[in-house]
């Protein structure tokens, strides 16, 4: 008899854990979705597939318009511009004759890399590169104006009716003056120096 109630109570225990166990996962069921989503963001397995974004973007040809602008120099741009990731922005990438490189954010228009100043600033015009050269001189005497490299860079070079020529950088500075009434020239590291 003491067998009996024993192996009684043993089974009763077992079918009350059962009970027991079986509530708790019932309300882990039906707690709600704040308990399964945080199941689902800890298992990658299970993540929700992000929805791609749409974004509406300029047409590659007004950005490569946009990009030989602001590089200035007569730059075309080679090939139709491919879409990039620059720096966390969707960008369409320029090739320019010369290999080099612009980007212009692809939603915007706006110039972010330009290979001529090394960063989102236009080039300077002609006319403004005429200016500069003038006024650094102070002689409007201009013989005419070109697109050179120097130091592998292109430059505008203005030339003036006595011989002398200024290089003038892209953003606009005097880099180099060649006098040619004097015996020697002038390389200059900013326009600070006049």
């Amino acid at each position: 008899m003491k067998n009996l109630i024993r192996f009684l109570a043993i089974g009763m225990l077992v079918f009350s854990m059962a009970i027991i166990v079986g509530v708790v996962q019932a309300s882990r069921l039906t707690s709600g979705s704040s308990s399964n989503s945080s199941q689902t963001s800890a298992n990658p397995a299970q993540a929700p597939t992000p929805t791609p974004q749409v974004i509406d973007v300029i047409e590659a040809s007004l950005a490569g318009e946009d990009a030989v602008a602001a590089a200035g120099f007569n730059e075309t741009f080679t090939s139709t511009p491919n879409l990039v990731d620059f720096q966390g922005k969707v960008a369409y990438q320029v090739s320019m004759q010369g290999g080099y490189i612009a980007y212009v954010d692809a939603v915007s228009g706006i110039l972010l890399y330009n290979p001529f100043t090394g960063d989102a600033t236009a080039t300077i015009t002609s006319d403004e590169a005429l200016q500069v050269a003038s006024q650094y001189l102070n002689d409007n005497s201009i013989n005419g104006w070109g697109a050179v490299l120097y130091q592998q860079l292109p430059v505008y070079e203005v030339g003036f009716q006595n011989g002398d020529i200024v290089l003038v950088n892209p953003h606009g500075q005097v880099v180099y003056v060649q006098q040619a009434n004097a015996s020697s020239s002038k390389e200059l590291t900013s326009n600070n120096d006049h």
